[in-house]
């Protein structure tokens, strides 16, 4: 939680853990600021707003998120592509060290409980 904390305060965000108690898990929340590109006039217009997704520019970081459900991945991947990331996703944990080798992500994004494995002993 440490590591993550700094580096989503590093990139201006914040982060914070929610829970209902003992039992239920936690939920962890983290935001970061979108980048801006200036608009007609010099207007300031949000990343991934009114334009829809953009394609991911060839410097874009890639992205492999990890989770065996896959509203998440769904999820996530659109979000981060959204935002001009290249993703790769996969709901197999066995996948994910060819996974590292073919596309040498600069971030991985993995889900803790996998079936058969989880997220701390896979990496």
């Amino acid at each position: 939680m440490a590591i993550c904390k700094g580096l989503v305060e590093a990139h201006g965000g914040r982060i914070w853990a929610e829970s209902a108690g003992t039992g239920p898990g936690a939920r962890f929340t983290f935001t970061i600021p979108a980048v801006e590109e200036a608009g007609p006039g010099g207007a300031a217009i949000p990343a991934g707003s009114a334009h829809g997704p953009r394609a991911a520019a060839a410097d874009a970081p890639h992205i492999l998120v990890v989770d065996d459900d896959p509203k998440t991945l769904l999820y996530v991947r659109g979000t981060l592509e959204d935002a001009g990331h290249r993703v790769i996703v996969t709901g197999d944990p066995d996948e994910v060290p060819l996974l590292l080798e073919t596309y040498r992500p600069d971030l991985v994004l993995l889900d803790l409980l996998l079936p058969g494995t989880d997220g701390i002993e896979l990496m």
